[in-house]
């Protein structure tokens, strides 16, 4: 019986789901970041044969990459997954088809909030996204911008920070002094990982009533609801409905990043019914899904 094996490769985990013709798993694995720009190429291949340490030898592969940008990013992801399974069949894909294809069905819109943000969907047979880009350049409303934002806050008001974001921030760095924070951030291997950490906190924080908090959230969720008007103005602009999937840890937080991102994105697209569902499945069942329809196409 032949082996399916789907890897969902993001900013921060890598996950690894191996099944023997259905949904059913037969493995799961997990380890570091799975990013094609931003992961060191040694490490990144360290990081996949850790997930995948101890699953069965798969027949069809099919790895869902975040950096996945352009042909040559496609063309790395395939090198690396044919060195680790020679034999096998494989494919690569963006991280955020992985997370569309685990969504429930007849969902319009992905909004993916984990240590990268952006909003996807299904548009007349492919996949289109709006937003992404990386931390640099993007992923307004990610984990990494949200945990950013708190140092920040943390820098700039130490006095209007709590104890459980002091706290974070010390096991972080072993330090609550500025030089030595911003020393530590620039010399991380992973910055969005790293910051996106203090994400959890930040909600928490929210709860126990600080303001910096409440502002923090509130304008990362604007910004990701305006990413996602963008999507819909592009791709579907005569919509009067949108089914929207949310994926990420982002959302699993905590309730107040859903409860603004909500009412900021039925602010600007008040003509939309709007109706919000979390993912029920890991995106890895994205990928592994892929994986199971690779005999079809080959």
């Amino acid at each position: 019986m032949p082996v399916f094996l789907g890897l969902d490769c993001g900013g921060s985990t890598t996950r690894a789901l191996a099944s023997e013709g259905g949904l059913k798993p037969v493995f799961r694995g997990s380890s570091g970041a799975g990013n094609l720009c931003s992961v060191p190429q040694a490490r990144l291949l360290q990081n996949l044969r850790s997930a995948c340490k101890g699953a069965p030898k798969p027949d069809f592969v099919c790895g869902c990459f975040a950096g996945l940008l352009a042909e040559k990013h496609k063309n790395l992801a395939i090198g690396l997954l044919t060195q680790l399974f020679p034999r096998a069949h494989v494919r690569a894909e963006p991280d955020y088809l992985a997370a569309l294809r685990a969504s429930p069905r007849g969902t319009d819109l992905c909004v993916i909030a984990g240590t990268g943000a952006i909003v996807c969907s299904m548009e007349s047979g492919d996949v289109q996204r709006t937003g992404g880009r990386g931390y640099i350049l993007g992923d307004h409303g990610s984990a990494f911008r949200c945990g950013r934002d708190a140092l920040v806050a943390y820098l700039n008001h130490p006095q209007a920070v709590g104890q459980a974001m002091k706290d974070a921030i010390f096991e972080m760095f072993d330090s609550l002094e500025e030089p030595v924070i911003v020393e530590s951030v620039y010399r991380s291997r992973s910055v969005p990982a790293r910051l996106a950490k203090l994400s959890p906190v930040l909600q928490k924080e929210h709860d126990d009533g600080r303001e910096y908090a409440r502002a923090v959230v509130e304008f990362n969720m604007g910004e990701l609801a305006r990413v996602t008007a963008a999507h819909l103005d592009r791709f579907r602009p005569k919509a009067q409905s949108a089914n929207v999937c949310l994926v990420g840890g982002v959302w699993h937080a905590g309730s107040m990043s859903e409860s603004a991102y909500r009412k900021a994105v039925k602010a600007l697209k008040p003509s939309v019914a709007f109706t919000f569902t979390p993912i029920a499945h890991p995106p890895v069942h994205g990928a592994l899904q892929i994986a199971l329809e690779m005999p079809n196409v080959h």
